[in-house]
């Protein structure tokens, strides 16, 4: 497998709260300083630097995967124990000693990449951890270099001193899908919106068919569809034609109609202005 595949296809896959399965500690212990640099190297495996590439480390990913507000890290330390038990009982040594060649290998093994016999029981928990990762580098969640390197939505210079432009995410606790649940996204700055994107994460128990509608601060309105069979569901960075009115304000995600059942994990938005352009023009 080449390098960086874990990135393909930008946040994708999982939802962000995949560990369903998992039955969570009641009280937690704090990592330690080993448990810390595992999971940092793994946010690198996931989403390697390079070649003045920002990569897991650089984006600081570990701050995201510990955040509790994400709903992971009561799984972190039995994540970290069952990495290292399959590595030592595979390669003899830690996930830490592995080459970077075998540390993906590793990973693509616990994740069930290789097939259900070398699968872990933590698979969800791991795709959490790769979900994760990949919202600290495309969403901006504590350091701004991935979106500032892939210059969102197209070639640009960067972003306008004061414009709303930027990536965005709900902090909302997970909602139930069902109509008329709505979660809102406060935008800061200044500008009108030349472009915007659109994800969301969301957990199925059953085939769910919901109508999604994403409202922009001047009421403008726009409808998306989310169906899935049973599992985790994802829409991925959609473009939405809600463009001309301010950036700043509450952006609104509104459940329209639902049959099944479901939660929203997480939605998030990616913004540009018309000051954006003006700057990247003037350059």
């Amino acid at each position: 497998m080449q390098r960086r595949s874990f990135l393909i296809g930008g946040i994708t896959g999982s939802a962000l709260l995949g560990c369903r399965a998992l039955r969570a500690p009641f009280a937690p212990d704090a990592l330690d300083a080993h448990e810390l640099d595992t999971l940092s190297a793994m946010a690198d495996t996931f989403l390697p630097g390079g070649d003045g590439t920002p990569g897991g480390h650089e984006v600081n990913a570990l701050a995201t995967l510990v955040d509790p507000a994400y709903g992971l890290a009561p799984y972190l330390g039995e994540l970290v124990a069952d990495l290292d038990q399959w590595c030592l009982a595979s390669k003899h040594v830690g996930f830490l000693g592995l080459s970077a060649g075998d540390r993906e290998l590793a990973l693509e093994q616990r994740m069930g990449m290789h097939g259900k016999l070398v699968q872990s029981w933590y698979r969800t928990a791991y795709e959490g951890a790769l979900a994760l990762t990949k919202l600290a580098f495309f969403g901006g969640m504590t350091s701004t270099l991935g979106t500032s390197y892939l210059a969102f939505p197209g070639p640009s210079t960067g972003y306008a001193p004061g414009s709303a432009a930027g990536a965005w995410a709900s902090r909302d606790r997970p909602h139930a899908i069902e109509r008329g649940v709505t979660s809102a996204i406060r935008v800061d700055g200044e500008g009108e919106v030349s472009a915007v994107r659109l994800s969301v994460f969301a957990i199925t128990f059953d085939e769910l068919r919901a109508a999604l509608r994403i409202t922009a601060p001047d009421g403008s309105r726009h409808e998306l569809a989310l169906h899935a069979a049973g599992g985790d569901v994802t829409l991925d960075d959609i473009a939405v034609p809600l463009t001309g009115g301010p950036a700043a304000g509450a952006w609104r995600l509104e459940v329209a109609a639902a049959t099944g059942r479901g939660r929203l994990e997480l939605w998030s938005l990616r913004i540009r202005t018309e000051l954006d352009e003006a700057a990247a023009r003037a350059r």
